[in-house]
């Protein structure tokens, strides 16, 4: 076959202002967008534009391609971090730009981390994507210059901040260029937490993210918005086409009969363009092509070889990539394979078509070409012939399943084939989905057993309790609380003896999600214990009834029913004693938890701890529990590690530091989950008044950011919250000499002057020119949930 070079020679003024926008991130980081349907040239034009760059020693390059697979999209920070660990080993991409100093290895031994933290973190990346087909091949180069081992902690809250910080680190430097292509597929809580990061990197960063818009909705970016290009691209018309052709064919008489027998064959996508071009070149050279005998993608699919539309079938199929190994086995069980050579014979003629690619450094993986081939499956194979192939394909993973139990694919095999089944079929093979969330759930893949509950709804019911327990926990940390509430109510109508056993649950989804007076109403609902009293005082806490939460608390107390919840009650409970007396109940409580609690609990103690010392100003008692509290947060991934940094916020500013105030406020703000809007507004307060305290923000700013809190309605779910912004704006309002637009309550003003504190609030001075405001910081204890 004659070679083929497609120039891509359109898109001239999209090109320039994406250029335009790279080469000024170092005035201020900036976000391009660019979307559009599947084939419109999206990839093409960025790839073209980044090769441009990538030698370019100003820049530093990082190119990364998602795919709609649950594993891959779950992992994205392990895979982020794979990419830049050691990129002369571990990445084969011409559009990266990594050198050794800029690697993220290199990073780390500039930093000197502490000794084993670097070894654990290259640990939980390897463990977490060995499973991925696309990285799994490269894992045995990159680990000859590392020592690896299992791992159980996932901690994205963790590899999130390195992220964040070594490209801080990298744009000291150089301009990064961060391209990550199909972004739609970027699960929305990681999303959330990796645009956050990115936000604090205020110039030498250009993002791009690139979005197939099929049936989609455009999600923007948090990060940059104030600094933003969107290039929204279309498919090609006819006379682009012929564009196209004169650049390539450029003594052909016939470009124009041919672009529009090509624009009639693909209807503008580009990869269909390149396919028709690719099949008729040889023709279009010779001035023999005959237009009625040139075919769509579809005739060539389905006048392929057997062999051939197998394999790009297979391609399809698994779009992030099926192991050579198992693509033989499958075509064994179907079709006689005389040896290996033929299947690598027909592989390498599809390669040259442009149908499918063989990724990885040791080329052992099969992958479609583009997306456009996964999205045409049903051009593939007729029905008949699909079903067959199907059924061929399920029973061969299903045979690897049995032999692979201990082998490092044994997890994407059970992902393979349960992505596979219909409802009716995974209903019989139930073993396979309790085992993939019984393995997931131990590493901490919460995101990933909340996608996989999403895609098998209607087979919760079948479920035994032990995984619908994981689900349930898994929801709770990743704060889908709705969803939490949506599985409750199927588990109502299904399996009632199994909701009656976690209806404490749609307590605690309800209290999380603010619904205070709906929650308190489901505990009528639910046998009297130590748990219900548990969530009854918390919420009694969050509406302000202080008498009936004390008169609760001296009631448990006198019971003496001395089990888990008992002691989550003396930790909830800690502002209603002396403060002798709270930390007695705490040290208690935190024994109890060490000898027979999980670290979570152990967590929230440590804490609380954090928070009364912070009350008895005994400061390095505080950074002692409080930094424990953050160190076994980070090690479970718990979505809770906002409250640590929140209290660490507040502390440094009683300590005068208000650069480590504002560093801590940040963090909480970066790792509070996005359901707590009420936590957000009072970290939005924090940041103000440590804003404030700096001279960084003007107090009439201030003013205008608190009014609007104090308009939202959501402060009215909360009198605490709401008391918070009340007391502040009351004060800035005194202070500018303004009209007052509501006088805090007297009741939620702590009278104790030496401690100077109510179970939420501490008050402090913030110093401006001649002025003392006072002003209100907000504490972020563990009994409020």
């Amino acid at each position: 076959m004659t070679e083929l070079t497609i120039p891509f020679i359109l898109r001239a003024d999209e090109e320039r202002k994406i250029k335009e926008k790279i080469d000024h991130c170092n005035l201020q980081s900036n976000n391009i967008i660019v979307s559009g349907d599947s084939g419109c040239g999206k990839t093409s034009l960025i790839k073209k534009i980044l090769k441009e760059y990538v030698s370019n020693s100003e820049f530093y390059v990082i190119y990364l391609d998602l795919n709609a697979d649950l594993l891959s999209t779950s992992s994205f920070f392990e895979i982020f971090l794979f990419n830049v660990w050691n990129p002369i080993v571990s990445n084969e991409d011409p559009l990266m730009s990594i050198g050794e100093k800029q690697s993220f290895k290199s990073f780390m031994t500039r930093k000197m981390w502490r000794k084993g933290a670097a070894k654990r973190l290259f640990q939980v990346v390897v463990e977490s994507i060995s499973a991925i087909p696309t990285y799994g091949s490269t894992l045995s180069t990159l680990l000859k210059g590392e020592n690896s081992e299992k791992n159980e902690n996932n901690n994205v809250i963790d590899m999130a901040d390195n992220i964040g910080e070594y490209l801080s680190f990298v744009s000291k430097t150089k301009k990064i260029i961060l391209s990550i292509d199909n972004y739609q597929f970027m699960q929305n809580n990681i999303k959330v937490l990796f645009e956050t990061y990115l936000q604090r990197i205020k110039k030498n960063i250009s993002f791009i993210s690139i979005y197939r818009t099929d049936n989609i909705q455009l999600n923007l970016p948090l990060c940059f918005g104030n600094d933003r290009k969107s290039i929204e691209l279309s498919k090609f018309k006819a006379e682009e086409i012929l564009k196209l052709l004169d650049k390539m064919y450029i003594s052909n008489t016939s470009n124009e009969t041919i672009a529009n027998d090509c624009y009639s064959k693909t209807s503008g996508n580009l990869k269909e363009i390149e396919l028709y071009l690719k099949d008729n070149h040889k023709s279009i050279i010779e001035g023999t092509l005959s237009i009625s005998k040139t075919r769509s993608m579809k005739q060539v699919l389905l006048l392929m070889p057997e062999i051939q539309r197998y394999l790009v079938l297979i391609s399809a199929m698994f779009p992030a990539g099926l192991k050579i190994e198992y693509v033989s086995k499958i075509l064994n069980d179907i079709l006689v394979l005389n040896s290996d050579d033929l299947l690598l014979h027909e592989l390498q003629k599809l390669i040259a078509l442009g149908y499918i690619v063989v990724n990885s450094v040791n080329h052992d993986l099969l992958k479609p070409a583009h997306e456009k081939i996964t999205l045409s499956l049903n051009k593939i194979a007729n029905e008949d012939e699909f079903v067959e192939f199907y059924n061929s394909i399920k029973a061969t993973l299903e045979n690897l399943i049995a032999h692979k139990i201990h082998d490092k694919d044994y997890v994407y095999i059970l992902h393979c084939v349960i992505g596979l089944y219909n409802s009716k079929q995974l209903l019989e093979k139930m073993d396979y989905l309790i085992d993939l969330i019984k393995i997931e759930y131990e590493r901490c893949a919460y995101y990933y057993i909340v996608s996989i509950y999403k895609q098998t709804l209607d087979l919760i019911e079948h479920l035994p309790e032990i995984c619908l327990r994981k689900i349930l926990d898994s929801i709770q940390k990743t704060s889908e609380f709705s969803l939490g509430i949506n599985l409750l109510n199927i588990l109502k109508q299904k399996k009632p003896s199994i909701y009656n056993k976690y209806r404490i649950y749609e307590v605690k989804f309800l209290t999380q999600s603010y619904d205070f007076e709906m929650a308190l109403e489901e505990l009528t609902y639910i046998p009297s214990n130590n748990e219900t009293l548990l969530y009854q005082l918390n919420i009694l806490q969050h509406v302000g009834k202080d008498i009936e939460a004390q008169q609760l608390v001296r009631g448990i107390l006198d019971a003496e029913d001395f089990d888990k919840w008992f002691y989550l009650i003396l930790r909830n409970s800690a502002h209603y004693f002396s403060y002798d007396e709270a930390v007695y109940n705490l040290k208690r409580t935190l024994k109890f938890f060490i000898n027979s609690g999980t670290l979570f609990e152990r967590a929230t103690v440590l804490n609380n701890l954090g928070v009364i010392t912070i009350w008895n100003q005994e400061f390095s008692e505080a950074i002692y529990y409080l930094t424990e509290a953050l160190n076994i947060h980070k090690t479970i991934n718990s979505n809770e590690i906002f409250e640590v940094f929140c209290n660490l916020g507040v502390l440094e500013f009683l300590r005068r530091n208000l650069e480590g105030a504002k560093t801590y406020t940040n963090k909480a703000l970066e790792t509070v989950p996005q359901s707590l809007s009420l936590d957000h507004i009072i970290l939005q307060l924090n940041r103000l008044i440590i804003d404030l305290n700096s001279k960084v923000i003007p107090l009439q700013v201030v003013y205008q950011e608190i009014l609007q809190m104090y308009n939202n309605s959501i402060i009215t779910k909360d009198p605490w919250v709401r008391f918070q912004v009340v007391y502040n704006l009351y004060s800035i309002e005194l202070a500018l000499n303004l009209s007052i637009t509501e006088y805090p309550r007297e009741y939620y003003i702590d009278k104790n002057l030496e401690r100077n504190l109510t179970c939420f609030e501490i008050f402090v001075n913030v110093h401006l020119d001649g002025l003392d405001l006072p002003m209100s910081l907000s504490l972020s204890p563990n009994w409020r949930y």
